[in-house]
């Protein structure tokens, strides 16, 4: 069986079809990529976003629990004074309430995880 020549013209045809499917499976390929690192950025985004949340609750509950164990370090006739005068606080009622936090703090698991630490020479005092 003799087979035909087949004409130039669609012979050309058929390599410009190959070329744009070429080039479409190209741009496919591209916008699939793009998409994926967008969907990446999307979720490492997401992950930091929850992350700093998780640590914004951690450090809020630390400093709530180190607040009510100074509160509960500060003698109540020192506070409540009975003579009906506005005196502040004394030394020694301060340093109580300073202590006590940090006692509270140094017992909490989670504060050594926040970096959480008592350093009275950082915060100049």
């Amino acid at each position: 069986m003799r087979t035909r020549p087949v004409p130039a013209m669609t012979l050309r045809r058929a390599q410009e079809l190959a070329r744009r499917l070429r080039r479409r499976r190209m741009s496919t390929l591209l916008l699939g990529v793009g998409l994926i690192c967008v969907v990446l950025a999307l979720l490492f985004v997401a992950a930091s976003a929850t992350a700093i949340y998780l640590d914004l609750k951690t450090l809020t509950s630390l400093a709530d629990s180190a607040a009510a164990a100074g509160a509960d370090g500060l003698e109540e006739d020192s506070y409540y004074g009975g003579n009906g005068t506005d005196t502040a606080p004394t030394a020694s009622d301060r340093r109580a309430v300073r202590t006590n936090a940090a006692a509270d703090l140094s017992a909490q698991p989670s504060a050594a995880r926040a970096g959480g630490g008592h350093d009275d020479q950082r915060s100049g005092r």
